[in-house]
C-alpha cells in the first residue's frame, strides 16, 4: 500500500461522510464523525498496515488534530466561555476524584490476580485523567516492562474505542435519560455565533492560518523539558488560537470553523485505521477486564455524580471525554452532540488533565502500593 493511497483514504473519508450522510437518513443518525471512524477501522483491518504506514497513520492524526485545534479555537468566542467554568470545573473535578479512588480501590482487587496492578493503577490514573503521552511517561517512571505496557496500551485503546462509538451513536440520548439538558438553545442545541457561510478563499485563509500557528507551536516545542513535547505543543497552540479568537476579523473568517471539522474527521479515519483486531487480541482476560472495569466504572460513577450535582448532560459527557481521551476528541463528541459552546471548556478541561495527570498517576501507584506491601 501507498503512502498517496493511504492519503487519499483518510482526506476522502470526510467527503464520503458528509456526501452519503446528507443522502441517508440512518447515516445521519450515526453522524459523520461515526461514519468516518467506521471506516477508517474498516479500512485499518482490511489494509493490515504495516510499521511505516502506520507511523505515517500517527503523522497524518497528529498534524489534523492540531490543525484542527488551532481552528476550532480561532473560530470560538472564548468570552461566552467564561460563564460555563465553573460547572466544568466542577465536573471535572468530580472526574479525576472517581478515576483516582478507583483506579486504587480496583488495584486492591487485581492484585490477587497480576503482580503489576499497583503500576497499572498508576498508568491508568494517568490514561484516564490525561492521554497516552502521560501513561508513557508514568509508565518508564514506574519501571513497567514493554509487555505489561503493550497490553495495558491495546486493552485501553480496545475498550476506549467501543466506548467512542457508543458516544457517536447513542451517548447524547442514553446520558439525557437522567441529566439535565445543556443550558442554551432547546435541547442543549446551544452555538456561539452564526458561522459565515464558507468559501474557498476563506478555507485556504484558515489553512494557512492554522499552519502558522502549528508552526509556531513546533518551535516553542523546542523549549520543552524532555518527554513533555507534545502536551507543550497542544497547550501553545490552543493558547494561540484563543489568543487569535479575540481578533473579529480572525474569528469571522469564513470556513474556518467547517475546515476544523473536516480536521476532526480526518483524524477519526486516521485514528480508527490503528483500532484493529490483532490490539484485542493481545490483551490478557485479567488486565482486560480491570481496564473494562475501570473504564466503564469510571463514566458511570462520574455521571452519577454529575446528577447528584444537577450538572448538564453536555458538560458530564464532554468533561468525561476530556479526562479518558483528551482534547483532540472534543471537537468530534461535541459536533455529536451539536452543541459548540462546550469545544472550548472540554479542551480546557483536557489540557488540565494532561498538566496533572503524571503527578497523580504516580501518586496512586505508589499509594497502592504502600498499602500492598
Amino acid at each position: 500500500m501507498t503512502a498517496a493511497l493511504q492519503l487519499l483514504v483518510f482526506l476522502g473519508l470526510p467527503l464520503f461522510a458528509w456526501w452519503a450522510c446528507r443522502r441517508s437518513r440512518l447515516l445521519a443518525l450515526l453522524s459523520p464523525v461515526m461514519v468516518v471512524y467506521g471506516g477508517g477501522i474498516l479500512f485499518g483491518n482490511l489494509a493490515r498496515i504495516g510499521d511505516e504506514a502506520e507511523a505515517l497513520t500517527h503523522s497524518v492524526a497528529g498534524v489534523s488534530v492540531m490543525l484542527a485545534i488551532a481552528l476550532l479555537m480561532i473560530s470560538s468566542d472564548f468570552r461566552r466561555w467564561l460563564r460555563l467554568a465553573p460547572v466544568t470545573l466542577l465536573a471535572f473535578s468530580l472526574m479525576i476524584a472517581t478515576v483516582v479512588v478507583l483506579a486504587g480501590a480496583l488495584a486492591l482487587v487485581f492484585a490477587a490476580y497480576t503482580d503489576h496492578a499497583w503500576q497499572v493503577a498508576g498508568m491508568l490514573t494517568a490514561v484516564y485523567i490525561g492521554g497516552t503521552v502521560n501513561m508513557s511517561a508514568v509508565a518508564a517512571a514506574l519501571g513497567v516492562d514493554p509487555i505489561t505496557f503493550g497490553v495495558v496500551n491495546s486493552a485501553d485503546v480496545a475498550v476506549g474505542g467501543v466506548y467512542l462509538a457508543f458516544l457517536f451513536v447513542a451517548g447524547g440520548r442514553v446520558f439525557g435519560w437522567f441529566l439535565p439538558p445543556f443550558p442554551g438553545t432547546p435541547e442543549g442545541m446551544a452555538s456561539l455565533e452564526e458561522p459565515p457561510r464558507p468559501t474557498l478563499i476563506g478555507v485556504v485563509k484558515s489553512l494557512l492560518l492554522a499552519g502558522a500557528v502549528l508552526g509556531v507551536a513546533v518551535g516553542l516545542g523546542q523549549l520543552a523539558p524532555a518527554g513533555m513535547g507534545e502536551p507543550f505543543i497542544v497547550l501553545a497552540v490552543s493558547t494561540l488560537g484563543i489568543l487569535l479568537s479575540f481578533a473579529p476579523r480572525l474569528r469571522h473568517t469564513a470556513g474556518a470553523y467547517e475546515t476544523g471539522e473536516y480536521m476532526l474527521l480526518v483524524f477519526s479515519g486516521a485514528v480508527g485505521s490503528l483500532a484493529t483486531w490483532d490490539k484485542l487480541d493481545r490483551a490478557e482476560p485479567a488486565l482486560f477486564v480491570y481496564v473494562l472495569t475501570m473504564a466503564l466504572g469510571s463514566v458511570t460513577v462520574h455521571a452519577l455524580l454529575c446528577r447528584l450535582c444537577r450538572i448538564d448532560r453536555d458538560t458530564t459527557i464532554i468533561t468525561a471525554v476530556a479526562a479518558l481521551y483528551g482534547p483532540p476528541f472534543i471537537g468530534p463528541v461535541a459536533s455529536t452532540l451539536g452543541n459548540r459552546e462546550i469545544v472550548v471548556s472540554g479542551i480546557t478541561a483536557g489540557l488540565v488533565g494532561l498538566a496533572v495527570a503524571n503527578y497523580l498517576g504516580l501518586a496512586v501507584a505508589y499509594g497502592v502500593r504502600t498499602l500492598m506491601f
